[in-house]
């Protein structure tokens, strides 16, 4: 079969459908034609520069676009899978912003998270030791369950101590997943099939840590969108205007990577001015509101619902955080109690309350060895060095990006790679960039 039939044969719907009702953000990709809007065939590898700029600046899609020539990216609201978000936004035009008591508001918060997870099938969690996770597995242990926990990450990680803490606290079985043979090069594949070029090559450090569990683990739950709707995405200080928002949905500060700046002038503009049109349809909603509407809409619902779509071809993802009734609750929240996650913060609190001085003696000894480490010279990375990966897969990626058909891309995966912050503290333009390339070679 060519690569043309081969896309040709492919759905519009690329990764399986969301499981549980009320779901908010659907895993799924979903492409169509711009000018007919049936399901997108793959009969052109035509790049599109504001779809191209949109993914190496968001790395997922703004306003439609999708880096195809001749396709959209529908927007979530504008999707028949997309009909609880768009009862969100009703919700919030019809209540504003709501004031309630902190006791009130922890009580309900308390409520609907255990009634997410009392909803959905007694499975393991993968605990990340980050709040999404950790909220998880106390909801389950209020229902009386005892999940089996797996974390992946580097073996010094602040996942993976964190992960280990938490699990010896509160006694739940917990098993730390191999994590050090994997290559970008390893899932390029997989990405590819899932996604057609619509999302990167970053998803890996995900697979990396499914791959080895997916034969005995085939479903889980992973702590999907729980951060967007808590507020974690706020800004720290200062106003939340449509600066705010730029920050948040286009990394980099609101700027783009230098040389996509430079390589697409005109489409970085263009999605700029997208943006900028989304601030204003939400423009009767509380700033915070906004900002968190076009965080789900940009982010969560391109680019990392993409990415747990691509792990559900391994391990079945269960994410009860991605729950209407929650983000309808949480999003008609005061500002105050979303920034910094404040209310979240205050329920884990509450809830971990029966194993709090545990927990404590526990991160007592981890900050000990930390700073040990840190004497040695020695650094703990939150998940991955990603520094490490593309050092490892470096000659994969410059060959990628040698055999890309187009001058711009191949030019902009090579920038990437020259960087010498690449991959420390910046997330390489490259990994999108490479996953495009591929793509693009599918019909060659």
């Amino acid at each position: 079969m060519s690569g043309v039939d081969e896309l040709a044969a492919t759905p519009a719907e690329l990764s399986v459908p969301a499981s549980a009702e009320g779901t908010l953000i659907p895993l799924r990709v979903h492409l169509v034609d711009a000018a007919t809007g049936a399901a997108w065939s793959g009969a052109t590898r035509e790049l599109d520069d504001v779809g191209v700029a949109a993914m190496m600046w968001s790395y997922g899609s703004v306003g439609g676009s999708s880096p195809w020539s001749g396709s959209r990216r529908p927007m979530i609201s504008e999707r028949p899978d997309g009909e609880a978000f768009n009862r969100l936004v009703e919700r919030l035009r019809e209540t504003g912003v709501r004031r309630v008591s902190r006791a009130e508001a922890l009580d309900e918060l308390d409520r609907l998270i255990v009634g997410a997870m009392e909803r959905r099938p007694d499975v393991p969690i993968f605990l990340s030791g980050g709040l999404d996770s950790q909220a998880m597995a106390l909801a389950s242990l209020r229902l009386g369950r005892r999940p089996r926990c797996y974390t992946f990450g580097e073996a010094v990680s602040r996942d993976v101590l964190g992960a280990r803490r938490f699990a010896r606290a509160t006694g739940l079985p917990h098993e730390i997943v191999p994590y050090g043979d994997w290559t970008l090069e390893s899932f390029d594949e997989l990405i590819y099939e899932a996604t057609r070029g619509t999302t990167g090559l970053e998803v890996a450090h995900m697979l990396g840590g499914l791959r080895p569990v997916s034969a005995r683990v085939p479903e889980a739950y992973i702590g999907f969108l729980g951060d967007a709707i808590t507020g974690a995405h706020l800004p720290s200080e200062g106003p939340v205007d449509l600066g705010a928002v730029k920050r948040t949905v286009l990394p980099g500060r609101g700027k783009p990577d230098s040389a996509v700046e430079r390589l697409y002038p005109e489409a970085c503009a263009e999605v700029e001015r997208r943006v900028g049109e989304r601030w204003e349809a939400y423009a009767p909603l509380a700033p915070h509101q906004r900002h968190m509407l076009i965080d789900l809409e940009i982010r969560q619902a391109t680019w990392i619902a993409a990415s747990f779509g691509v792990c559900d071809r391994l391990v079945r993802c269960h994410t009860p955080l991605n729950d209407l009734e929650l983000a309808s609750f949480l999003l008609s929240l005061p500002e105050e109690e979303l920034r910094g996650q404040a209310l979240y913060r205050a329920w884990i609190r509450r809830a971990s309350a029966p194993w709090r001085r545990s927990l404590g003696l526990l991160k007592a000894v981890d900050t000990v060895r930390g700073r040990i480490r840190r004497r040695l010279g020695k650094r703990t990375p939150l998940r991955l060095d990603w520094s490490a990966r593309i050092d490892r897969s470096r000659g994969w990626l410059e060959a990628s990006a040698r055999a890309a058909p187009d001058e711009r891309l191949r030019e902009l995966c090579l920038a990437s790679l020259e960087r010498p912050d690449c991959g420390r503290g910046y997330l390489p333009t490259v990994l999108w960039a490479a996953a495009l390339a591929r793509a693009c070679r599918a019909d060659l």
